[in-house]
């Protein structure tokens, strides 16, 4: 081979099936009275004409391309330094695919790239390709000034692919995108062009419902950042560590009875009583809600008596309410309030129909007198199990017309509706009577009393008598 340029020396572009079967060439490279031997490693050609090996990148190239830098550098390394530079810088300058060549002074890539700016020089001088591509034109071989060199491809023209598959050919690197259309995956549809990466989104860009809040910090899509993000009322609060719309962050937040307490962003039952602490006047857990009391925690009551029926305390103190008398709990009868119970709160019906809530009736087990000689078996109204209790005729009369009869109420009317009513304090009837009789009563005219079957159901020193209706008298 002669000395010159590469170009000259081995006519890439002519000769590629020779160049296969070398193995190692050498060329010179003189200037003034300096020699340096370089040697070039090739490596073996693959089959087809022009595929010849991925070039090495030529980063440096452009601090090469004068003598003035270019050779003083090559005193300072070394010579295997010195054949692995010029092999790069050979290989790299004539691309890997080739076009035919008018002569041997040139080598033209078929892709396209910035003019070289230099011109060989001397004895076999080299023009290399501009930097933005890898064209190289070949120097005088009698020491004039080499071609200028053809414009070259982007550094990372074919080399793109993967996770960064566009090339930039500003920065002549590979990025994941440089526009929205690059980003091919549907969760990251939107291109930051700040970091040439796709993302999830800006600003505005997310649409999902579920989602619809852009964390700019992270690029990605979430729930919310803050209270304003949540519009729907079930879930006003932001859980900005899970970045999504919750109905609860503490207790407190929970206002339900029936979900005070706050158990992973949700509000859910209670417990406990502590975990109805705060629903005000409902501080007892009973089975899931919140309630102000129990049969079981009346003393939250201070004296009075809790409903069972609505979990609320009433007005009436327990063990104020005498037999036959209205009530809603089996604290509030006379000996109601403890375990072996004089009486209960019981509920009773007139003529089959049930009556709403319930009368205090004393157990069978402590005895009956009259008139409550008739068994009711029930179960008590604050949950006591089935009993047998001391009770009345309730297909013939009712507890408030037995009462008016045992306290002597007169009806002076001779309506029946004014015998078996409810009255208030001072004794005067609040509804129309039912199950009594306006009748004569022993001496006295126009007093209350009631149908009978037998005289064991009337009280004492009365008779079960009368025509055509029996009653006591």
């Amino acid at each position: 081979m002669h000395s010159g340029t590469f170009v000259h020396q081995l006519q890439l572009h002519n000769d590629l099936p020779e160049l296969a079967r070398l193995s190692r060439h050498e060329c010179h490279l003189r200037h003034g009275g300096l020699a340096a031997s370089v040697q070039l490693q090739l490596s073996t050609v693959h089959r087809a004409r022009g595929s010849l090996p991925e070039p090495a990148r030529i980063d440096l190239l452009p601090a090469l391309v004068s003598r003035e830098t270019f050779l003083p550098l090559l005193r300072r390394i070394s010579e295997s330094a010195a054949r692995c530079l010029l092999a790069s810088v050979g290989i790299a300058a004539c691309s890997s695919e080739f076009t035919s060549c008018p002569d041997s002074r040139s080598c033209i890539s078929r892709t396209s790239g910035s003019a070289g700016s230099h011109g060989g020089s001397e004895d076999g001088g080299m023009s290399f390709g501009g930097s933005a591509g890898s064209g190289m034109a070949g120097a005088s071989a009698n020491g004039g000034t080499g071609d200028a060199g053809a414009a070259g491809s982007p550094a990372c023209a074919d080399t793109c692919k993967g996770l960064t598959p566009v090339c930039d050919v500003v920065s002549s690197t590979c990025v994941q995108c440089l526009k929205g259309t690059d980003c091919k995956d549907s969760s990251k549809p939107t291109c930051d062009v700040s970091s040439n990466n796709c993302v999830q989104c800006l600003a505005t860009d997310c649409k999902n419902a579920a989602k619809p809040v852009c964390d700019t910090a992270a690029n990605t899509c979430v729930g919310c950042l803050g209270n304003e993000d949540c519009k729907d009322a079930a879930k006003p609060l932001c859980d900005t560590a899970g970045a999504q719309c919750v109905a609860c962050l503490k207790q407190a937040d929970c206002t339900s009875a029936t979900a005070s307490a706050c158990s992973a962003g949700a509000c859910t039952a209670c417990t406990t009583d502590a975990g109805c602490s705060n629903i005000a006047g409902k501080g007892v857990c009973d089975a899931g809600t919140c309630v102000q009391c129990t049969a079981a925690k009346e003393s939250v009551c201070g004296g009075k008596s809790c409903d069972p029926a609505t979990k609320a305390c009433t007005t009436t103190g327990t063990g104020s309410v005498t037999m036959c008398r209205a009530c809603v709990a089996d604290s509030e009868c006379v000996g109601g309030n403890s375990a072996d119970a004089d009486a209960r709160c019981v509920p009773m019906s007139f003529k089959g129909v049930p009556r709403p809530g319930g009368f205090c009736l004393r157990p069978v087990s402590k005895t009956c007198g009259s008139p409550y000689k008739i068994v009711i078996n029930a179960t008590s109204l604050s949950g006591a199990p089935p009993e047998d209790y001391c009770g009345i005729a309730q297909d013939l009369t009712r507890c408030e017309a037995v009462l008016d009869l045992l306290t002597s109420k007169a009806c002076p009317d001779m309506k029946d509706s004014s015998c078996g009513c409810q009255r208030d304090a001072s004794g005067a009837c609040v509804t129309a009577g039912l199950g009594g009789l306006c009748r004569k009563v022993g001496p006295d005219q126009n007093h209350c009393t009631y149908e009978c079957g037998s005289a064991t159901q009337c009280s004492g020193g009365y008779a079960c008598d009368g025509s055509p209706t029996l009653y006591c008298q």
